[in-house]
């Protein structure tokens, strides 16, 4: 493509601010446009799949970031059938937002979208029950606000948090949340937190881990981007909990544990850490 507006007409939604990557602009965050964090659920035979979008359209300035949703059929994508449909912003134009997640089964006949891990109370996270898939009935920035601009928060083992993982995964002891944060120590390295939500009232906090269960040690989560590890995909096969996460922006990585041992470890206080297996360059 030769120049942005060139790219506005073949790519509406997600087209590049820019026609050239350039690292010093866009070392982070997505900047140089289209999606990112693409976070996949199955509810009743449609895979919803929510994205962050990096929009020219909005202009290329960090507000301009946004959270979308999009579908397609289980059957149509295991018969590689690339009928998406449905696009549709989840949040508001304006509100800088990002890593807003679905979980996988609807509560009281609505979809739940999580967005917040601290608004300043530690028994508690931010969820919203919609009908709609849309920016109708989400939250603006006021009631869900940028995590970036709350204030550190002391809680269990990290200080900042940042953002959900994997979508939350429905165990026997509640709703298992992944999720990103820092501690005191280290708050240049991103470390995996684990916590368990209510099944029928996800915002309340039942356990929380109190150490982290995955921490960037690896070469190949400290050679592009160092101290990054970023989750956006979990499932359970067999009794293992596989996670699928980014090792220093460069490297497709995943880690495993038995989940019966990471609900006890996280039910009675104990360090436990997930297992790295093989990356993919």
């Amino acid at each position: 493509m030769k120049n942005s507006e060139e790219m506005k007409r073949h790519w509406p939604f997600t087209s590049p601010a820019f026609p050239i990557y350039s690292m010093n602009f866009f070392a982070s965050g997505g900047g140089w446009g289209g999606c990112e964090d693409p976070r996949a659920v199955l509810m009743d035979g449609i895979i919803y799949l929510t994205f962050n979008v990096f929009n020219l359209n909005n202009g290329w300035k960090w507000d301009s970031m946004r959270v979308a949703v999009i579908s397609i059929k289980e059957k149509d994508l295991l018969n590689k059938k690339w009928t998406w449909q449905n696009f549709s912003y989840l949040s508001h134009l304006g509100d800088r937002q990002k890593n807003w997640v679905l979980f996988p089964e609807k509560i009281n006949g609505k979809f739940v979208i999580f967005h917040n891990l601290d608004k300043g109370d530690p028994n508690k996270v931010f969820v919203s029950y919609v009908d709609k898939l849309d920016t109708s009935e989400t939250p603006t920035v006021k009631d869900a606000p940028d995590p970036q601009v709350l204030p550190d928060h002391i809680v269990a083992w990290h200080k900042r948090t940042r953002s959900a993982a994997a979508p939350p995964i429905r165990t026997k002891d509640g709703w298992l949340l992944l999720y990103h944060a820092m501690d005191k120590d280290n708050s240049d390295r991103y470390k995996l937190g684990a916590m368990l939500l209510d099944l029928g009232d996800p915002e309340k906090i039942l356990y929380r881990a109190q150490y982290p269960i995955l921490e960037p040690d690896e070469w190949y989560e400290n050679d592009w981007k160092p101290g990054i590890i970023y989750a956006s995909g979990a499932v359970i096969k067999n009794g293992e909990l596989f996670v699928y996460y980014g090792g220093s922006d460069k490297f497709i990585c995943a880690a495993s544990i038995n989940l019966d041992e990471l609900l006890k470890s996280i039910k009675h206080d104990r360090i436990i850490k997930l297992k790295n297996l093989k990356i993919k360059k």
